[in-house]
């Protein structure tokens, strides 16, 4: 039984590496796909993954055969040749996806490695696999006595044994030689980011030993340009590296409400995407100034109450709206927290019931969110502001 299903999942496996290197780079001698056609790349990527992982599982199974010939002729004890078994047969799976990686990324081997390229493509990608899946499959299937008479067999077999494991460890080699140079750029960028942020807050702090936040943040504002959107201002509420104080708060509310279209762009805010744009217009009117929030109060509510609205929306087709980050979703929570508290500053004013139908509605689409841990918290978060989801008490 485990010779038939070891022998299914090497073939199978070998075949998805093969083809994926042999048709799919046209034996590495045509160019990688570009731009929007290279998004492509990740499916024969997967596939190839899950060949290896394939081809791996079926050299466990063939370890666990007795009789192995070409197994038995290793100066080694069984348990060991298992174990080289397997290691071995990762190495070729490995090599083998990494000459697709490395046609793929053709720079990654310098503008004049495309000799370089071919050749490891052909060895690594082509021969090391074909040569495996025939040593594995001739290990599992030639009886003892059967592989004594061949000796063209054994002379291939032999040479095959030593073979593969240069091959695992041309292909780990390149793996190195692959990765190491983009990693060397992702950790030189990682420092160089950190470097910079260490600077920025360094440079913040002597300016705030000389001068408070509200006038860095006047002068901040002061550099946008003329025509810059109300989000341009209501994003400091979300988005400041800061904790803003309430002069800091005043200096916004004065800016944004001085734009001469905030009127259209306030609700405009608060129904479109992204999200981040949504969340700190909520935020705006959550922090207004009550003398403020009183004179526009009919324009601010029905803002909010079209935000939430939108949002009800949004989640009745979005199942995983809570944990997907399309459209700058990345705090799903915080907009809810945030809308929420923006309703709650028309408790007892005309506007109130309007919001609080506007929330229920946004409770009653939250029960067909995907039930998970942001989902719960979202739950509690309605449920304390007076706004339960419905039927979630029988939800497990």
């Amino acid at each position: 039984m485990l010779a038939p299903l070891a022998t299914l999942l090497i073939v199978a496996g070998t075949l998805v590496l093969l083809a994926c290197n042999a048709f799919g780079t046209h034996l590495f001698l045509a160019p990688a796909p570009r731009g929007d056609r290279g998004v492509g790349l990740i499916v024969p990527f997967a596939a190839m993954a899950i060949a290896a992982l394939l081809v791996t599982l079926g050299s466990v199974l063939a370890t666990f055969r007795s009789g192995r010939p070409i197994a038995a002729a290793l100066p080694m004890p069984a348990s060991i040749t298992g174990v080289v078994t397997v290691l071995v047969t990762c190495g070729v799976a490995l090599a083998a996806i990494i000459a697709f990686a490395m046609w793929a990324e053709p720079l990654a081997l310098g503008a004049k490695g495309q000799a370089t390229r071919v050749l490891i493509g052909w060895m690594v990608g082509l021969l090391g696999p074909a040569l495996l899946a025939a040593v594995l499959l001739a290990d599992l299937w030639m009886t003892p006595d059967a592989f004594r008479a061949h000796a063209a067999g054994k002379l291939f077999s032999r040479g095959a044994v030593w073979a593969l494991p240069l091959l695992a460890l041309l292909g780990v080699g390149a793996t190195a030689s692959f990765i190491a140079p983009s990693l060397g750029i992702s950790m030189g960028r990682a420092r160089a980011v950190a470097a910079h942020d260490r600077s920025q807050q360094a440079s913040l702090r002597d300016r705030l030993r000389n001068a408070s936040l509200a006038t860095l943040l006047r002068e901040e504002l002061d550099s946008l340009p003329a025509d810059a959107p109300f989000t341009a201002y209501s994003s400091y509420f979300v988005g400041s590296a800061v904790e803003l104080d309430d002069e800091c708060k005043a200096v916004l509310v004065e800016r944004a409400l001085g734009l001469p279209d905030w009127r259209t762009e306030l609700p405009r805010a608060l129904r479109g995407k992204p999200y981040n744009d949504r969340w700190g217009a909520a935020e705006f009117v959550r922090l207004l100034p009550e003398t403020t929030l009183l004179m526009h109060e009919a324009e601010f509510a029905k803002a909010v109450e079209e935000g939430v609205l939108e949002t009800a929306d949004d989640i009745a087709r979005r199942p995983s709206w809570l944990t997907e980050p399309y459209d700058r979703n990345h705090d799903p929570l915080g907009l809810i927290r945030s809308l929420l508290g923006a309703a709650r500053r028309f408790d007892g004013r005309p506007a109130h019931e309007g919001l609080s139908e506007a929330i229920r509605t946004l409770a009653r689409e939250s029960s067909s969110l995907k039930r998970d841990k942001a989902w719960r918290q979202l739950a509690q978060e309605l449920e304390a502001a007076g706004f339960p989801i419905p039927a979630m008490e029988s939800t497990p």
